[in-house]
Protein backbone atom coordinates (compact mmCIF):
# COMPACT_ATOMS: atom_id res chain seq x y z
CA UNK A 1 0.00 0.00 0.00
CA UNK A 2 1.26 3.46 -0.90
CA UNK A 3 0.10 6.86 0.41
CA UNK A 4 1.16 10.27 -0.86
CA UNK A 5 1.08 13.90 0.26
CA UNK A 6 1.55 16.09 -2.80
CA UNK A 7 1.91 19.82 -3.40
CA UNK A 8 2.19 20.95 -6.99
CA UNK A 9 1.21 20.16 -10.53
CA UNK A 10 2.47 17.56 -13.02
CA UNK A 11 2.14 19.03 -16.50
CA UNK A 12 2.56 15.76 -18.42
CA UNK A 13 0.38 13.61 -16.14
CA UNK A 14 -2.11 12.67 -18.88
CA UNK A 15 0.67 11.37 -21.12
CA UNK A 16 2.11 9.42 -18.18
CA UNK A 17 -1.32 8.10 -17.24
CA UNK A 18 -1.76 6.70 -20.78
CA UNK A 19 1.70 5.10 -20.65
CA UNK A 20 0.93 3.45 -17.32
CA UNK A 21 -2.52 2.26 -18.46
CA UNK A 22 -0.84 0.50 -21.40
CA UNK A 23 1.41 -1.22 -18.84
CA UNK A 24 -1.67 -2.51 -16.98
CA UNK A 25 -2.15 0.09 -14.25
CA UNK A 26 -5.75 0.79 -13.26
CA UNK A 27 -6.66 4.29 -12.10
CA UNK A 28 -9.41 5.34 -9.68
CA UNK A 29 -9.18 9.06 -10.41
CA UNK A 30 -8.08 11.42 -13.15
CA UNK A 31 -5.57 13.31 -11.00
CA UNK A 32 -1.86 13.96 -11.34
CA UNK A 33 -1.39 12.78 -7.76
CA UNK A 34 -2.48 9.23 -8.55
CA UNK A 35 -0.11 9.18 -11.55
CA UNK A 36 2.84 9.73 -9.19
CA UNK A 37 1.82 6.73 -7.09
CA UNK A 38 1.56 4.47 -10.15
CA UNK A 39 4.85 5.81 -11.56
CA UNK A 40 6.52 4.93 -8.26
CA UNK A 41 5.01 1.43 -8.37
CA UNK A 42 6.38 0.98 -11.87
CA UNK A 43 9.80 2.67 -11.63
CA UNK A 44 10.62 3.23 -7.96
CA UNK A 45 12.69 6.36 -7.33
CA UNK A 46 13.42 6.61 -11.06
CA UNK A 47 9.82 7.84 -11.42
CA UNK A 48 11.22 11.36 -10.96
CA UNK A 49 12.85 11.19 -14.41
CA UNK A 50 9.38 11.11 -15.98
CA UNK A 51 7.83 14.01 -14.09
CA UNK A 52 7.53 17.41 -15.77
CA UNK A 53 6.14 19.98 -13.38
CA UNK A 54 6.52 21.79 -10.10
CA UNK A 55 6.13 19.64 -7.03
CA UNK A 56 7.08 18.58 -3.58
CA UNK A 57 5.78 15.27 -2.28
CA UNK A 58 6.27 12.61 0.31
CA UNK A 59 5.22 9.08 -0.45
CA UNK A 60 4.88 6.33 2.18
CA UNK A 61 5.61 2.82 0.91
CA UNK A 62 4.19 0.52 3.56
CA UNK A 63 5.68 -2.66 2.08
CA UNK A 64 9.24 -1.29 2.00
CA UNK A 65 8.73 0.77 5.20
CA UNK A 66 10.15 3.94 3.67
CA UNK A 67 9.23 7.55 3.13
CA UNK A 68 10.26 8.77 -0.32
CA UNK A 69 10.26 12.57 -0.55
CA UNK A 70 11.14 14.65 -3.60
CA UNK A 71 11.28 18.19 -4.90
CA UNK A 72 11.04 19.42 -8.50
CA UNK A 73 14.16 20.20 -10.53
CA UNK A 74 13.83 23.98 -10.38
CA UNK A 75 12.71 24.16 -6.75
CA UNK A 76 9.46 25.96 -7.52
CA UNK A 77 7.70 24.13 -4.68
CA UNK A 78 9.45 24.35 -1.32
CA UNK A 79 10.04 21.28 0.83
CA UNK A 80 11.48 21.39 4.33
CA UNK A 81 11.85 18.61 6.85
CA UNK A 82 12.69 18.03 10.50
CA UNK A 83 14.75 15.05 11.57
CA UNK A 84 16.24 14.52 15.01
CA UNK A 85 16.53 10.72 14.58
CA UNK A 86 13.48 10.24 16.81
CA UNK A 87 10.94 12.14 14.73
CA UNK A 88 10.65 12.94 11.04
CA UNK A 89 8.24 15.68 9.90
CA UNK A 90 7.92 17.58 6.64
CA UNK A 91 6.07 20.52 5.17
CA UNK A 92 6.11 22.95 2.29
CA UNK A 93 6.49 25.82 4.80
CA UNK A 94 8.48 26.36 7.97
CA UNK A 95 5.35 27.83 9.60
CA UNK A 96 3.71 24.40 9.66
CA UNK A 97 6.67 22.85 11.45
CA UNK A 98 6.82 25.81 13.88
CA UNK A 99 3.20 25.16 14.82
CA UNK A 100 3.71 21.53 15.85
CA UNK A 101 7.35 21.22 16.93
CA UNK A 102 9.45 22.78 19.66
CA UNK A 103 12.18 24.21 17.43
CA UNK A 104 15.40 25.91 18.45
CA UNK A 105 17.38 28.49 16.47
CA UNK A 106 20.49 27.24 14.65
CA UNK A 107 23.09 29.86 15.62
CA UNK A 108 25.33 29.02 12.65
CA UNK A 109 22.38 29.58 10.29
CA UNK A 110 21.63 32.87 12.04
CA UNK A 111 25.23 33.95 11.51
CA UNK A 112 24.92 33.04 7.81
CA UNK A 113 21.77 35.14 7.59
CA UNK A 114 23.54 38.20 9.01
CA UNK A 115 26.57 37.59 6.75
CA UNK A 116 24.85 36.82 3.43
CA UNK A 117 21.33 38.21 3.91
CA UNK A 118 19.87 34.73 3.53
CA UNK A 119 20.43 31.17 4.80
CA UNK A 120 22.02 28.93 2.17
CA UNK A 121 20.24 25.62 1.57
CA UNK A 122 20.03 23.00 2.84
CA UNK A 123 20.13 24.83 6.18
CA UNK A 124 17.18 26.64 7.69
CA UNK A 125 16.94 29.01 10.65
CA UNK A 126 16.08 26.02 12.90
CA UNK A 127 18.32 23.26 14.20
CA UNK A 128 17.40 19.84 12.69
CA UNK A 129 15.26 21.48 9.98
CA UNK A 130 16.62 21.31 6.45
CA UNK A 131 15.45 22.43 3.03
CA UNK A 132 15.41 19.70 0.40
CA UNK A 133 17.45 21.03 -2.51
CA UNK A 134 15.83 21.41 -5.96
CA UNK A 135 16.08 18.21 -7.98
CA UNK A 136 16.85 16.09 -4.93
CA UNK A 137 15.00 13.34 -3.14
CA UNK A 138 15.43 11.71 0.24
CA UNK A 139 14.51 8.34 1.61
CA UNK A 140 13.74 7.93 5.28
CA UNK A 141 13.87 4.30 6.34
CA UNK A 142 11.40 3.50 9.07
CA UNK A 143 12.84 1.06 11.55
CA UNK A 144 10.09 -1.09 12.95
CA UNK A 145 10.88 -3.20 15.98
CA UNK A 146 8.51 -5.99 16.89
CA UNK A 147 8.80 -8.57 19.59
CA UNK A 148 8.47 -12.15 18.59
CA UNK A 149 8.09 -15.25 20.69
CA UNK A 150 10.07 -18.39 20.12
CA UNK A 151 7.92 -21.48 19.99
CA UNK A 152 10.52 -23.38 21.98
CA UNK A 153 13.87 -22.85 23.61
CA UNK A 154 16.91 -24.09 21.71
CA UNK A 155 19.27 -26.54 23.35
CA UNK A 156 22.93 -25.66 23.83
CA UNK A 157 23.81 -28.22 21.16
CA UNK A 158 21.43 -26.57 18.63
CA UNK A 159 22.86 -23.13 19.39
CA UNK A 160 26.42 -24.48 19.03
CA UNK A 161 25.66 -26.10 15.65
CA UNK A 162 23.91 -22.96 14.40
CA UNK A 163 26.81 -20.68 15.42
CA UNK A 164 29.36 -23.11 13.98
CA UNK A 165 27.44 -23.15 10.69
CA UNK A 166 27.23 -19.33 10.48
CA UNK A 167 30.87 -18.78 11.48
CA UNK A 168 32.02 -21.44 9.04
CA UNK A 169 30.26 -19.61 6.21
CA UNK A 170 31.81 -16.26 7.16
CA UNK A 171 35.34 -17.72 7.38
CA UNK A 172 35.07 -19.49 4.03
CA UNK A 173 33.76 -16.28 2.45
CA UNK A 174 36.66 -14.31 3.93
CA UNK A 175 39.16 -16.91 2.68
CA UNK A 176 37.52 -16.76 -0.76
CA UNK A 177 37.98 -12.99 -0.86
CA UNK A 178 41.65 -13.32 0.16
CA UNK A 179 42.33 -15.78 -2.68
CA UNK A 180 40.46 -13.69 -5.29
Amino acid sequence: TIWIVFNGEIYNFQELRNLLRRKGHVFSTKTDTEVIVHLYEEYGTRCLQYLNGMFGFCLYDKERQILFCARDRMGQKPFCYFNDHKLFAFSSELKSLEAVLDLSIDLEALEQFFTFGYIPAPKSIYRNVKKLLPGFFLIQVLLIFERYLMTRMLSYQEVFHYCHHILGKSYSYRDFLRVS
